[in-house]
């Protein structure tokens, strides 16, 4: 894979930017990116750690609902190009597990009663093999602006590569009761 850390710092920059003129934003952003170490679904590379050949660094942004106003969710970019690729041009893409959705509106309507469920967070509780985690990098100012960003590493599946559907719901799957 090519270096992608310029596109990641260049992305960063922008939102620096955007957290500079909005005061919200910085509050916003900051605890999401905050909860990801919380939860252990990140954490930070150390010095020692040899970053491996297959590293990547992954662009990072909010997006907001807008029938949510003042939520954001914070995305990171697997299809960002970096040297005529991407982080999904490396990545197998698995086939959709998805029911179809008539089938499934046919069901709901058999019976009386009818039970759904959903899982919080449900890529984010799917844990990626220490081998492979270098290859979610991202960078992070760490609330500190005036100093260099500094290198995490998601040890958590993400939201938006084109292999996560498959991956959360085989996991699903080989876990259900």
């Amino acid at each position: 894979m090519t270096s992608s850390c310029a596109a990641a710092l260049n992305c960063l920059y922008n939102i620096e930017h955007r957290i500079l003129k909005e005061s919200e934003f910085k509050i916003v952003y900051s605890e999401q990116i905050q909860r990801l170490f919380e939860k252990n679904y990140a954490e930070p590379i150390k010095e020692e750690d040899e970053i491996r050949d297959r590293a990547w660094y992954l662009a990072h942004f909010a997006v907001q609902n807008p029938h949510k106003p003042g939520k954001y969710r914070i995305v990171f970019d697997a299809a960002g190009t970096t040297g005529g690729t991407s982080f999904d041009d490396q990545l197998y893409e698995e086939p959709d597990l998805l029911r179809p959705l008539n089938g499934i509106l046919f069901r709901f309507r058999e019976k009386r009663i009818a039970v759904f469920t959903a899982i919080e967070e449900m890529y984010l509780r799917v844990k990626i093999q220490a081998e492979d985690q270098f290859a979610l990098m991202f960078l992070w100012l760490d609330g500190d602006w005036s100093k260099p960003p500094k290198k995490y590493k998601m040890t958590s599946l993400i939201f938006g590569t084109n292999c996560s559907p498959f991956l959360s719901y085989s996991v699903r799957d080989k876990n259900a009761i």
